[in-house]
């Protein structure tokens, strides 16, 4: 795949006719493509959604038009563009033809990606797919699961015709069931390309976890089992989550169910979920929520048919699928195969509330998946993003307000693209004037700081409210310093687990530059923060680089400097940044934090500054970490005159 035409950005769209329209981002597969196109997003590059589908009642039918301009809004950040035709694709797939032409050539597509359709396959899916087989964009079609156009269940001239547009897309499955299947279909070469996830929205906080969760009440999903599961454990409380719009509406007058709508507040679920169960009928292509439930910790209970297995790893309780027999989509089972599923699920249920399950296994395999797709995901996206087509990323994980305006706080207002400090500990009951005194409204008033910080040199703000080590520890200047884990290793541990969860969800999608402070000076919270880092971004391998902690670094000689940094990575490479003009901003800048700030504080950042050459701040890395930041801090040709 290659990137698009030199002077634009490059484009990625996902195609649909006829079904996105109703469905949005409901269901397993459009949430996989909606995180695809966020990661391009993500790199800088144009993403959007282009459906062309039915109206109820269509404006343009009036006007004679044949190529209507699209509607365009959006939906949870993306571009939705959508073409309402006045006729179902049955009934007029030529008009769908012609839409479908004019659609993929407005949108200009570098890369296009689509899904197949279902087994029945319409000649209005078919022309998307032979429309898109004559550009010059590269293609890429997901087989989210096992209802594809295959013989026996498709007419074979519509099978012939589609196998050859095939020729022309990238075949991916979101496990290696689906891709092998594809395969023996003879629709080509199918490979896995796994499921990406909002880590972000999908962690729960302060889980109650008292419901037995079941997603999606659709026959086909077992609905049946699910209900036959109520009845039986009248004890245990169940939520249901809507989430396919399609008939028949699930409705349940049982006393211990509750039925809940979709949301892309995934977080809700979980946080109210104990247990996941699975007891679909159908041979899942994969199962997301499968990796999500685990990501939280919570068990999950399912039938082990098609991919169900690869999303679930070891560490699930998996039984055996029924016989199934009639429409797919309608399954039927006998009166054992379904008691025998129904006792096997209520088992499993009460041993996961007696505490069974490994759920630190299961959520280990869940990262597994996250990091695989976001793997896969960045390979291709990586084609498409030219280095000139945006100014890279900068996080900067603060311990505390402040620590990002005194050690970096030059190399933050100069850099040019999106910067976010991550500020860890804002619970603090330490001012330089009154020293050690109440928390509350001390950790107001830095809070304050820091948002007028941000503000001021154009960065955004994310804050956690985690006890400094003052609060967690004691208020006293032996017990902030150091680890001391044979004292402070149970506390130390709550707020560890936190920014364990907080930095999984940012690191996620990583930005360019990551900057961790060395923890020169051994303060417990720069330590802790520091470790957390190291673990999560090394499971990444995003570039990241040590700041020198400041005041702490500028009461150390450059010698000390250099071993505490040797420590840290086995070929550390000091990066100059320089300040120039700008230390008298950095100084004015970090006077924000009027609450830490008095003379001496303000004296050792400029001393620190000057002890090199030029004024600068240095940063600790590997690999092409000086090019990187040459980028980040070169001036934005769009603002040249």
């Amino acid at each position: 795949m290659s990137p698009g035409p030199e002077g634009r950005r490059a484009r990625a769209v996902y195609f649909d006719v006829d079904s996105f329209s109703f469905e949005g981002f409901s269901n397993g597969a459009t949430i996989q493509y909606r995180e695809m196109l966020r990661r391009f997003q993500a790199r800088g590059l144009d993403a959007a959604v282009v459906t062309v589908g039915q109206a109820a009642a269509s404006p343009w039918a009036a006007e004679g038009t044949e190529a209507p301009a699209p509607r365009w809004h959006f939906d949870q950040g993306i571009a939705i563009g959508e073409y309402l035709l006045p006729a179902d694709p049955a009934t007029d797939p030529a008009l769908y033809r012609r839409t479908i032409a004019g659609a993929v050539a407005a949108a200009a597509p570098d890369l296009a990606i689509v899904h197949t359709p279902p087994a029945r396959l319409e000649e209005a899916e078919l022309a998307l797919f032979e429309v898109l087989a004559g550009t010059r964009a590269a293609r890429l079609c997901f087989v989210p699961d096992s209802h594809f156009p295959a013989p026996g269940r498709t007419p074979p001239a519509m099978l012939a015709r589609l196998a050859a547009a095939l020729r022309a897309f990238t075949l991916v499955a979101p496990s290696r069931f689906i891709a092998e299947a594809v395969s023996a279909a003879g629709l080509g070469p199918c490979r896995v390309f796994a499921n990406v996830f909002d880590r972000q929205a999908i962690l729960a906080r302060g889980r109650a976890g008292e419901f037995v969760t079941f997603i999606n009440p659709h026959p086909m999903k077992g609905v049946e089992i699910f209900l036959d599961i109520a009845r039986r454990l009248p004890h245990r409380r169940f939520q249901v989550i809507r989430t396919w719009p399609y008939p028949p509406v699930f409705t349940c007058d049982l006393p211990n169910v509750e039925v809940r709508p979709f949301s892309p507040a995934v977080a809700e679920v979980w946080r109210r979920a104990a247990v996941l169960i699975v007891p679909s009928l159908c041979p899942e292509g994969f199962g997301r929520i499968i990796v999500e439930a685990q990501l939280n910790g919570i068990p999950v209970i399912a039938h082990a048919g098609g991919g169900v297995p690869e999303a679930a790893g070891s560490d699930a309780f998996l039984i055996p699928p029924p016989a199934t027999r009639g429409d797919p989509v309608f399954p039927e089972i006998s009166a054992a195969e379904r008691a025998r599923s129904v006792a096997a699920f209520c088992t499993h249920i009460e041993a996961v509330f007696a505490g069974a399950g490994n759920r630190a296994a299961a959520r280990a395999h869940a990262r597994r998946w996250l990091r695989r797709g976001e793997r896969d995901t960045a390979r291709l996206v990586a084609p498409f993003a030219r280095p000139g087509n945006r100014p890279p990323s900068l996080l900067v994980l603060a311990p505390h307000p402040d620590d990002a305006a005194f050690s970096v706080g030059g190399l933050v207002r100069a850099w040019r693209g999106p910067k976010t400090v991550l500020t860890v500990f804002g619970r603090s009951n330490f001012t330089r004037a009154g020293g050690f005194t109440a928390a509350e409204p001390v950790s107001h008033c830095r809070r304050q700081e820091d948002e007028a910080y941000c503000r001021r040199v154009g960065a955004s703000l994310d804050a956690l409210d985690l006890p400094e080590a003052s609060l967690r520890r004691a208020p006293d200047w032996a017990a902030i310093f150091g680890r001391q884990p044979e004292r402070y290793g149970a506390c130390d541990r709550a707020a560890r687990d936190a920014l364990d969860a907080r930095l999984g969800a940012v690191l996620a999608t990583p930005p360019d530059l990551v900057l961790v402070p060395a923890a020169l000076g051994d303060h417990a919270d720069h330590l802790l923060v520091r470790d957390a880092a190291l673990a999560g971004l090394r499971e990444t391998g995003a570039c990241f680089a040590f700041y020198e902690d400041l005041p702490y670094a500028a009461d150390l000689a450059a010698p000390e400097i250099r071993e505490a940094i040797a420590g840290l990575t086995p070929a550390p490479a000091v990066v100059h940044v320089p300040l120039g003009a700008g230390l008298a901003a950095k100084l004015d800048d970090a006077a924000c934090y009027a609450s830490q700030v008095d003379a001496t504080v303000l004296e050792a950042l400029e001393r620190h500054a000057r002890r090199w050459p030029a004024p600068a701040e240095r940063l600790w890395g590997e690999g092409p970490l000086a090019s990187l930041i040459a980028r980040g801090l070169a001036p934005d040709p769009a603002a040249a005159p």
